[in-house]
């Protein structure tokens, strides 16, 4: 059994498995709906480029691309997942999927 007085590196665990499923709520539809690409004419040699209302992200060799209508997919998916897993699980049931790992649970007196 833990020692329930000494928290705080179970709740930063608890965070941190939290924000890791964030990010594959955001990640998993990113890599779903990108289109990869091999064309450097483009965007030349940045990084990151808008061109006619596509966002070129280059990841080593490769430029993803992205069109509006994908990004505000994306960016609700990770929202969507914020807040339900650092707002409304936490306020109504009192944990997280991090925190139910991490045996840390949210009590209000």
């Amino acid at each position: 059994m833990a020692d329930h007085t000494r928290v705080v590196a179970r709740r930063g665990g608890a965070w941190f498995i939290d924000t890791v499923i964030c990010g594959l709520a955001a990640a998993i539809p990113a890599l779903l709906l990108g289109d990869a690409l091999l064309d450097e004419t483009r965007v030349g040699d940045q990084r990151v480029a808008w061109i006619d209302d596509v966002l070129a992200v280059k990841v080593r060799d490769t430029y993803i691309w992205f069109r509006q209508s994908e990004l505000l997919i994306v960016a609700g998916c990770f929202l969507l997942a914020v807040l339900l897993v650092m707002v409304v699980l936490p306020g109504r049931r009192g944990w997280s999927p991090g925190m139910l790992a991490a045996e840390v649970r949210l009590v209000n007196r």
